[in-house]
Formats: C-alpha cells, structure tokens, sequence
C-alpha cells in the first residue's frame, strides 16, 4: 500500500526501517510530543514492526520523501472500531529539524483520506496529550486546536482542565516563595533574640509594631494553607 502526495508519500513499515526508528526516539524533544518515556532496543522495534503488520485492528505507515525515499517519520491508525466508524490516531517526525515544514500536513492530508474513503470510518481522533503538546502540535503542523478537537468532547473538557492546571505552578510557586521568605523572617527573629541575649547584643528586627512582630508567623500559615490547598485540588 502506498499514498502519495507531491512531497512524500506513506507505505508500511519494514524490518530494515528498525534502526532509523531506533534514532528517532534519541530525540528528546520528538519523544517530549510523542509523550514517550521509554527507551528501545533494535529487536524490541524489530519485533514491534512484526507485530504492528499483523495487527487488524491498526494501519501504520511510514513517512518517506519522494525522490530520495529518506523515512522522515512515521504515523498510525489505530485501535479501529468499525462498529463506531472512529480510529485513533497518531504521527511523529523523526527529529525536530523536520517538524515545521509542512510534512506532517501532508501526511495527515493523506491519512485522513485513506480513512474516511478507504476505511469508511467517520472520525479519527487525536490521543489525549496535555494542553502544552496540543499547541505544539498546532503550531508544527499548522492545525487550529478548533480542528484538532472538533466533535471530541471529551478531549475538549480535558483540554479545559489542563488549562486550569496550568494557573497551578504559577501559584504553588508564590505560596512556596511566601512560606520560605515567613520563615527565614521566623529564624532571623529567632537567631537575633538569641545573639541579644547570650552576647548582649541590641540588635533591632521587625518590633516596631505588632503587626511586624506578627506578620512573619501569618505570612507562613496563610502561605502553607495555600499550598496545601492547591496540591489537594490538583492532585
């Protein structure tokens, strides 16, 4: 099977295509928007690529340049239901440099017409990756999130919720500086009561009013209350 376009086109995927698969996920950054964590062996993507061509209920391909035949990336169809007419979906480039030049457009142009006129399904949807890989995605491809999203429902409340959350480190981190500045306040206190007392010293710190002497102790509960709070809330 072969879909081309101008530019590429898509075919199976074959043992020999193991070791530049291998290379692929050296790539940090590929493997931060592919949500991949493990690290792979020449036979484990060798026996992967065995068992991916025998898979009914799946269609991958790799992405090759015309002319050159250079695999730039791969894509997947997968987790067919014929039953619900929808597929899911898939596709990563082999490293950074080819993202950005309208390759994986392409190929999703290919893709998605191989599935709704080969296929007959009705709907292929994206897997569900964090807000930030979404706009990455977005960008690289040149996709709106309207289109990346469109009639999933339940990829947009998820995408609602991890927008929520990302207010979340913003604010840990000013509870977090808070809790640290009360509580250097509480131990310089602390170290200068001692000093004046063991050394004679007259050493003068935040007791020009009680609302100095007692803001460093408000300022550390209300700021562990705060972060407690929100690791609760967005655990």
């Amino acid at each position: 099977m072969r879909l081309e376009s101008k530019r590429i086109y898509l075919r199976l995927p074959c043992e020999s295509d193991a070791r530049i698969m291998l290379e692929s996920t050296l790539d940090k950054e590929i493997n931060y928007m592919t949500g991949t964590k493990s690290t792979f062996t020449l036979e484990q993507i060798q026996s992967h690529i065995k068992r991916i061509t025998n898979d009914p209920n799946r269609h991958d391909f790799a992405i090759c340049l015309q002319g050159t035949d250079e695999i730039i990336g791969e894509l997947a169809i997968v987790d067919i239901n014929e039953e619900d007419k929808k597929a899911g979906f898939r596709i990563a480039m082999n490293s950074i440099g080819l993202t950005g030049k309208g390759y994986g457009t392409e190929a999703i142009k290919l893709v998605l017409r191989f599935v709704f006129e080969q296929l007959k399904l009705n709907r292929l949807q994206l897997g569900y990756p964090s807000i930030e890989l979404l706009i990455k995605l977005s960008d690289i491809f040149d996709i709106s999130l309207d289109e990346l999203v469109k009639e999933d429902n339940s990829l947009k409340e998820k995408l609602i919720k991890d927008s929520r959350k990302l207010s979340y480190p913003k604010w840990k981190l000013f509870f977090d500086i808070l809790l640290m500045i009360g509580f250097l306040i509480i131990l310089a206190k602390i170290f200068i009561i001692i000093g004046n007392k063991l050394f004679d010293l007259n050493i003068v710190f935040l007791q020009d009013s009680l609302l100095l002497q007692v803001g460093p102790f408000f300022m550390t509960i209300i700021a562990a209350i705060g972060s407690e709070s929100l690791a609760k809330k967005y655990k």
